[in-house]
């Protein structure tokens, strides 16, 4: 399908045939969320992938989540800069860590209260002055895509919106890279660099400034200067000191809950541990320990359910 530099969409006729939506349902459904948003979404906490800690999610409901599906399906098709890894379909996290593998470096910075902090007045200049939408169409974008005045974090849309949110961002720290010999990409809120030399404090604070400069703050707390020779480089939780690998203290949890396995292995359990294990082979790491321990756990998981069968 042929890529889009930008959706130049006029009036609701056009809008609505591009994401496959009735006119009189995009009117209707935007009003009504004009009224009352809360009556369109639903909060929920999911697992985050690593299977450490969890995040607040709020999904769309009803008919709003075709349209968002629909609207993302559409906003995919626009041409993005490949450094950035996050929010566009065949890009993941994984590819992320793999532009700073085996550097001497690793910088990353953290970007703070990321979907928060993109508001409904960025969103609804990245349909208007980004996407070439008239105002009214990019206001109808906006209240379809937006939830107490932010990017709800769950929702079809979010995703390529927050990578639109940061496109001259992203675009702004490449160049300061690129001036610096370093290596630059962003997955969402997560910022990566990488060189195979010491990168100053100076550079460190040009990129506080730029990103500061794009209204943007960042998690001070979560900005990690790792030499190879030190610590483990760990970017989006995955190493990548010698190529991608798991981290030493994600194994670590993975080995506890497996060895802690001495009586009926519940539905809980198995899932959780199949879901790390599945993660982490999924991750394409560089290590084989993760393939061992999956053998390992599903013959343990495999000679329980032969003993159920045996005894029912």
């Amino acid at each position: 399908m042929r890529k889009l530099k930008t959706l130049k969409i006029n009036d609701i006729n056009h809008l609505s045939k591009l994401i496959k939506t009735p006119q009189q349902k995009l009117l209707q459904i935007s009003g009504a969320i004009s009224v009352n948003e809360d009556d369109f979404f639903y909060s929920n906490k999911i697992q985050k992938k690593s299977g450490i800690g969890e995040r607040e999610i709020n999904p769309p409901i009803h008919e709003l989540k075709v349209i968002q599906r629909n609207i993302n399906q559409l906003l995919q098709r626009l041409l993005i800069h490949d450094i950035i890894k996050g929010g566009v379909k065949s890009r993941s996290h994984i590819d992320h860590a793999n532009k700073h593998i085996k550097k001497k470096i690793v910088i990353t910075m953290d970007i703070s209260d990321f979907f928060p902090s993109v508001k409904s007045e960025r969103v609804y200049n990245i349909f208007y002055k980004r996407l070439g939408c008239c105002p009214k169409i990019a206001n109808i974008l906006t209240r379809l895509t937006i939830y107490h005045d932010c990017l709800p974090q769950g929702s079809p849309t979010s995703g390529i919106i927050a990578v639109l949110a940061t496109e001259k961002l992203s675009l702004r720290l490449l160049d300061l890279a690129e001036k610096n010999n370093a290596t630059f990409s962003i997955y969402m809120d997560d910022i990566a660099f990488s060189a195979n030399y010491n990168l100053s404090e100076s550079f460190i604070n040009k990129a506080n400034t730029i990103i500061e400069d794009e209204r943007y703050k960042i998690n001070e707390s979560k900005t990690e200067i790792m030499l190879t020779t030190e610590t483990e480089q760990i970017i989006t939780g995955i190493k990548v000191n010698d190529g991608l690998d798991i981290p030493f203290k994600s194994y670590s949890i993975l080995c506890n809950e497996i060895n802690s396995i001495n009586t009926q292995i519940t539905t809980k359990q198995h899932r959780s541990i199949i879901g790390k294990l599945n993660y982490w082979t999924q991750c394409k790491i560089k290590s084989s320990k993760v393939i061992h321990l999956k053998r390992r756990y599903l013959k343990i998981y495999n000679h329980q359910i032969n003993n159920n069968s045996q005894n029912a």
